[in-house]
């Protein structure tokens, strides 16, 4: 994406220029603000990415502009940073709509960091708005599977599998989720590759990795010898996750890293493996409350959902 403008908001003169000076050497624009009002002027102006924000202020609160700000629907993420470290400041701060929170003093690298994920996560979602548009799905990059006959099914499908790109299908049980899922497998340059399904609340969480990535002989108690993980099994043709919403927190990293890098490395192995998979997932639950939740990562989120297609009744 184009370089993010960074506000930074701190009454303190020397904090404000430090952080200022390290959001610069980053290569993002900056601009500074030393109270409330100030900053919601800047604000208005609609070019602001992301605001380094204070909570306590001389003429307010940090969280009360954040709720403000969002209000109006404006698209700023906002780290809070504030010498008072309470759980219950953070919590207040993160249901007022922030994206993340650190504590005075912070380091030039975590600054960084956090400025770099939302970077990540803005760029994703330009990512999946540029290639809907390319290809014209629609205003709201949302299809609706509902009474219409195969055909209109079909050409819905045939948009998506012209790309590789990843699809995200939701809705309730019982919808056509599957069906869906290999219709565009089977419409696809793939169609002749294997077609893996996997139920990701279904695999005891010890084993998901080696289910994932598979395993060397040996590599824990029981492996008796090597397996092909799902990836590998997948290579060349596509992987269905169904009900990904179910999928652990620590496998969502390493399933986006397999997704960016297209390399699996087996349990056991120092060995990576290329991969190349066309990864179609599926959830009856909402991904974007999961992610609201913290139960999902919003990386992923963008990752998995490059087109959307929403089964009906």
């Amino acid at each position: 994406m184009s370089s993010m403008h960074v506000l930074v908001l701190d009454d303190e003169l020397a904090l404000r220029e430090i952080l200022g000076s390290i959001v610069a050497k980053a290569g993002y624009s900056v601009d500074l603000a030393a109270s409330v009002r100030e900053a919601a002027v800047k604000l208005a102006r609609g070019d602001v990415d992301v605001v380094l924000c204070d909570i306590k202020l001389p003429d307010g609160n940090g969280i009360d502009l954040v709720r403000e700000a969002l209000a109006t629907g404006i698209d700023t993420a906002f780290i809070m940073v504030t010498a008072y470290g309470s759980m219950e400041t953070a919590v207040e701060a993160l249901r007022a709509g922030a994206s993340d929170y650190m504590v005075k003093p912070v380091r030039n690298e975590e600054v960084l960091h956090r400025l770099a994920r939302i970077a990540a996560v803005r760029g994703l979602r330009e990512e999946n708005q540029a290639l809907r548009k390319a290809v014209k799905v629609g205003s709201e990059g949302l299809y609706r599977w509902e009474s219409a006959p195969m055909l209109e099914l079909e050409r819905m499908v045939s948009r998506i599998t012209a790309t590789d790109s990843t699809v995200l299908i939701t809705g309730e049980s019982g919808t056509g989720k599957g069906v869906i899922a290999r219709a565009i497998h089977e419409q696809s340059r793939r169609r002749d590759r294997p077609f893996v399904v996997v139920n990701c609340g279904a695999i005891p969480e010890q084993l998901i990795e080696s289910e994932f990535f598979g395993h060397t002989k040996g590599a824990f108690t029981g492996a008796d010898r090597a397996r092909k993980g799902l990836f590998l099994q997948a290579d060349q043709g596509t992987l269905f996750l169904d009900e990904i919403g179910e999928l652990p927190l620590h496998m969502q990293a390493k399933l986006l890293h397999v997704i960016e890098d297209k390399i699996v490395r087996p349990v056991g192995s120092e060995q990576a493996r290329h991969v190349d998979a066309r990864i179609v997932a599926a959830t009856n639950r909402d991904p974007q409350e999961l992610v609201a939740q913290g139960k999902f990562r919003e990386d992923l989120y963008f990752r998995l959902s490059m087109f959307k297609i929403h089964a009906t009744p």
